[in-house]
């Protein structure tokens, strides 16, 4: 939703609010029912409420902005500092219109002569506890619904995710070159056949049935490295590469299938027998953040078809299960193809 139509619809919450609370205060201040109609009638009364309407919006809106900036991190503190500024503010800009520029252009003011600094800002404090719960309820209320869209999207992208992962990753034609690999291994009676055999039985099980929100990091590294082993295998041993690993794998989980489109992409787009430009993946563990890299040099054949629906799905996925919490950055540069991938776990 657009800054424009949140503005709206708290401006549109808080003019309800203030119309419910407004006349019974203003009543229970006066004790006498035709002054309050009378001041509901006045100019004064029309130029004062509209900009405490407006003022009181701001607090809504503020108080949602602070709280969408630093909710979703853990940064409470950052919240509660930047309520205090917001709160401070406002309430200074309100003292500047209501009781300086309208006394000075109107000759009028929204408090009464002789109120007490005390009473100004307990009676502020009470337009900031309502307003600004205001803002708050309604961050909650559209997290809230955001996260039910996220939830189903999220559930759609993994069921594509899953097809596009069995047409891509298991796809006949590298099924049919595996088992040709794997064919000549027991021809030639060799002691790599089982091995070989387990490692396709250990990706296809991963592609077929890993259907948990989170799984462990040694997991998603072991599809990538049998997967690596496979192909290297197929292509009897020439295969130019170097993966890198470091860092306490062991104690990060992460959501399958986030790693995996960058290595198959580099395989699928990437020039498996240039010596110069060796197929490279790096992957380090630090400090409770994930830093993934791959790069390969483009075949000329692949040059225009880099990419592709996988990294997109990919992409898409990590928006909605990361959200803000990882960065990504895909280029080209000098026939090199690149990804980097910083992710908070």
């Amino acid at each position: 939703m657009t800054m424009k139509k949140t503005i709206i619809h708290l401006l549109i919450i808080v003019l309800i609010i203030d119309l419910l609370l407004g006349p019974i205060r203003m009543l229970i201040d006066s004790n006498e029912l035709s002054k309050t109609i009378e001041t509901f009638t006045s100019l004064p009364f029309f130029i004062l409420y509209t900009s405490s309407i407006v003022i009181f919006t701001f607090y809504a809106f503020a108080t949602y902005q602070i709280i969408a900036k630093y909710y979703q991190s853990g940064q409470m503190t950052k919240i509660f500092g930047s309520l205090i500024v917001a709160v401070i503010l406002l309430i200074s800009l309100r003292y500047l219109i209501q009781e300086v520029l309208m006394e000075l252009f109107f000759g009028f003011s929204n408090y009464n002569e002789g109120t007490t600094f005390s009473y100004y800002i307990i009676d502020n404090l009470y337009y900031i506890i309502i307003f600004c719960g205001v803002g708050a309820v309604y961050y909650f209320y559209r997290f809230a619904e955001k996260s039910k869209l996220d939830k189903a999207e999220l559930l759609l992208q993994n069921k594509k995710s899953e097809l596009s992962f069995l047409k891509s990753q298991m796809n006949p034609h590298f099924l049919f070159n595996s088992m040709n690999s794997i064919y000549a291994l027991v021809f030639q009676n060799s002691e790599k056949a089982l091995p070989t055999i387990k490692k396709l039985s250990d990706l296809m099980r991963y592609s077929l049935y890993e259907t948990e929100d989170l799984v462990p990091l040694s997991s998603e590294l072991d599809y990538i490295e049998n997967y690596i082993e496979m192909q290297n295998i197929r292509t009897g041993g020439k295969l130019n590469y170097t993966l890198d690993i470091n860092g306490e794998i062991d104690k990060i989980n992460i959501a399958p299938f986030i790693l995996i489109p960058f290595v198959e992409n580099a395989f699928k787009h990437g020039d498996l027998n240039n010596v110069d430009n060796p197929l490279t993946f790096k992957l380090n563990i630090e400090e409770g953040k994930l830093y993934f890299s791959s790069s390969n040099f483009i075949k000329k054949q692949h040059k225009d078809e880099v990419g592709g629906i996988g990294l997109t799905n990919v992409k898409k996925r990590l928006e909605l299960i990361y959200k803000e919490s990882f960065d990504l950055k895909i280029n080209e540069e000098n026939e090199i193809f690149n990804v980097v991938l910083n992710l908070n776990v």
